[in-house]
């Protein structure tokens, strides 16, 4: 496991790169898309563990922030999903030139596969693994800010409920989201991405999702689209309680790991 910058140095991009550490090394390599905000935060550990076990099958894995998160340059409030997608094709560029390889498959968690899916119009990639996708970016940023009200007013957070009115602008569960960034999130919608049909696509859902399920109908067509439930798994988004806790599955982990395998 190597930690590097990458990208332009007046503002690099943080990756971690997984050298093949078991069975044979493959020709192919694996691009990791993180959520955002605080599901980033959440989904750390578990993204770590993937690489890993992705690594110990023989897989070149690469796993980076976003620009202005984690500990790439710049303040999250700064940019947008439009930067954070010429960050994928940077990231799979990267992974490229590091392991030798040119067919990418990339796993995208949350609003990373909302992302994921956005940058696949004009980056190709092996397959694609779309985890708990973000299905409506409106009824996504309605969830972040119904969480952060909930937060201020619960004796779960603070022994004596707080006021939504000391929140700032775009602030929600802790994260400060520019006006762009809102912009471009609210105007999401998976349902208006033109997935590529040949691109083995699978969609991986720990919680049932009626805009998913209408999403693979769209698809069905496509012998290569695979609809996956996970119950008991992940999930937990929306839990107020949960939202600092650090998610730790296997099943999805083993599913992936097994398509992959």
């Amino acid at each position: 496991m190597q930690s590097f910058y990458f990208g332009q140095s007046v503002a690099p991009l943080y990756g971690v790169y997984h050298e093949p550490s078991g069975g044979e090394y493959r020709s192919e390599a694996v691009l990791i898309c993180h959520p955002i905000g605080h599901e980033y935060l959440r989904t750390h550990r578990m993204v770590k563990l993937l690489a890993d076990r992705l690594a110990a099958l023989g897989y070149y894995v690469l796993r980076f922030d976003y620009s202005g998160t984690g500990d790439s340059f710049g303040d999250f409030q700064d940019f947008s999903p439009e930067q954070w997608c010429d960050d994928i094709e940077l990231a799979k560029q990267e992974l490229q030139s590091l392991s030798g390889c040119q067919s990418i498959h990339a796993i995208g968690i949350r609003f990373g596969a909302a992302m994921l899916a956005f940058q696949s119009q004009k980056t190709v990639f092996a397959s694609m693994f779309l985890w708990d996708p973000i299905v409506d970016g409106a009824d996504y940023k309605d969830q972040l800010e119904k969480m952060s009200v909930e937060m201020l007013g619960s004796s779960w957070w603070f022994a004596k409920p707080r006021p939504a009115s000391i929140l700032e602008p775009g602030e929600m569960v802790g994260y400060l989201y520019g006006e762009t960034c809102l912009s471009w999130i609210e105007g999401y919608k998976l349902s208006d991405v033109k997935l590529d049909a040949v691109t083995p696509i699978h969609f991986i859902a720990t919680d049932y999702s009626e805009a998913i399920v209408d999403m693979i109908n769209e698809l069905e067509n496509s012998s290569t689209t695979e609809y996956v439930k996970c119950f008991n798994d992940m999930g937990d988004w929306a839990d107020i309680k949960k939202i600092d806790s650090s998610i730790t599955t296997q099943e999805t982990l083993n599913y992936i790991c097994k398509e992959l395998g």
